[in-house]
């Protein structure tokens, strides 16, 4: 036993040795719910035995029962402080809840009590890396004021993201145009799942079924940034478009709403921002490639083009033909 174990009545402490025992046997058989029972039971005739609150903590883990588990490791470190492995574990709840901070300072207190432990350096390194995306896209929300229903959404699923896929939003438009979502799903369909980051105003379809666009409105320029850089290219047989038999990957651009008249037709080359970005590669193309002074950003390329910019490229294709 570790460090200076709390003295208790023999016969509670061997029944509550054998109620973990046969708790341990539940879990091995994936029956944790049972094990739970049982590692109560073991809590309960020793309330000061850490070993057991992190074996139930363990189980809740398993079951998704993050805060549950976040309660339990709080007391077995409570009653041991210098249990490195208790650390250890509620690094991986704090990981969870994406609090990669908290995270970290108790990944580096587990290594600090056991510095030779190899797995506890191996996971430090795993949440750096980890954790750098997430530290990006924090970042990205701080610049902007959103209510709370939205930053909670935005939180809550910003895992989904790889940041390099998050584009940047220069002017600020607050809509998203998507080609090639099947024209016959209904409009309860698209909301349903484009509000992954944020709550939708309205959502307009325009043109034919061969050149078919839908726009989705929000109240913020935040929410089209993250869910462009989740559906960009995504390929869903409920939402996508098929040309033959092959579903058509989905197609993202920032759009205005009805409200940003000023973003609608007409707009100056470069933001008003102190952007270093390709106007150019940002809507239609840039034709100098790695000869441009700009930043071609990957996540960007062509996310501004416009209806309207898109239709003038084809009547000038036409004229030559």
């Amino acid at each position: 036993m570790e460090g200076d174990q709390p003295i208790y009545d023999d016969y509670k402490l061997n029944e509550a040795m054998e109620f973990a025992k046969k708790a341990n046997s539940y879990v091995m058989n994936d029956e944790l719910l049972q094990a739970v029972k049982l590692y109560t039971k073991s809590i309960e005739l020793c309330p000061n035995e850490h070993r057991f609150c992190i074996n139930r903590t363990l189980c809740y883990i398993k079951m998704d029962y993050i805060f549950l588990a976040l309660n339990d490791i709080n007391r077995a470190i409570e009653l041991e402080p210098t249990n490195s492995k208790c650390f250890f574990i509620r690094s991986k709840i704090f990981k969870i809840l994406n609090e990669y901070e908290m995270a970290e300072k108790d990944l580096q207190k587990a290594a600090n009590l056991d510095p030779t432990c190899e797995e506890i350096m191996d996971e430090i390194n795993h949440l750096k890396k980890s954790g750098q995306d997430n530290y990006l896209l924090k970042d990205r929300l701080s610049g902007y004021n959103l209510n709370d229903k939205t930053y909670y959404k935005i939180k809550v699923n910003f895992h989904l993201i790889h940041a390099p896929n998050l584009p940047t939003n220069l002017w600020n438009y607050h809509g998203i145009r998507i080609e090639n979502l099947n024209p016959k799903i209904s409009i309860e369909t698209i909301c349903s799942n484009f509000n992954l980051f944020g709550d939708i105003i309205d959502v307009k379809r325009v043109g034919r079924l061969t050149a078919y666009n839908t726009f989705i409105f929000y109240e913020n320029p935040v929410t089209p940034m993250f869910t462009i850089a989740y559906f960009q290219n995504r390929i869903d047989e409920e939402l996508c478009a098929k040309e033959w038999k092959t579903f058509k990957p989905m197609k993202l651009y920032f759009a205005p709403t009805d409200n940003q008249n000023e973003l609608k037709f007409f707009r100056p080359k470069y933001p008003i921002q102190n952007s270093q970005e390709c106007y150019y590669w940002r809507t239609t193309s840039c034709n100098l490639n790695n000869h441009c002074s700009k930043w071609h950003i990957v996540a960007n390329k062509n996310i501004d083009t416009q209806i309207w910019m898109k239709e003038k490229t084809c009547d000038q294709f036409n004229n030559k033909k």
